[in-house]
């Protein structure tokens, strides 16, 4: 999977403080946060510390211009992009 530099940057960046936008995010969302949030999602992300393995196997391309996944993070990252963005637009 091929990503964009500087989305991969944001998300990764947005993922540093996940634990704490999902707070904040519940506090200002109460009524429909059930219904936009996963636990078991949200759980594996912080468990299994998927911002830390993501970075662990990403490479940048050969011109630098783009960040290349292997196909088993392509899933976990759009999963932790989802959630970065949910919270980020609650902002």
């Amino acid at each position: 999977m091929k990503i964009d530099k500087i989305e991969y940057k944001r998300v990764i960046h947005g993922a540093g403080h996940l634990e704490y936008d999902l707070l904040q995010y519940l506090e200002k969302n109460r009524a429909t946060a059930a219904q936009n949030l996963k636990q078991s999602e949200i759980d594996y992300l912080l468990e299994k510390d998927i911002q830390h393995r993501i970075i662990q196997h990403a490479r940048k391309s050969f011109f630098g211009d783009t960040i290349v996944l292997k196909d088993e993070y392509a899933e976990d990252y759009l999963l932790l992009k989802k959630y970065t963005d949910m919270f980020q637009e609650s902002f």
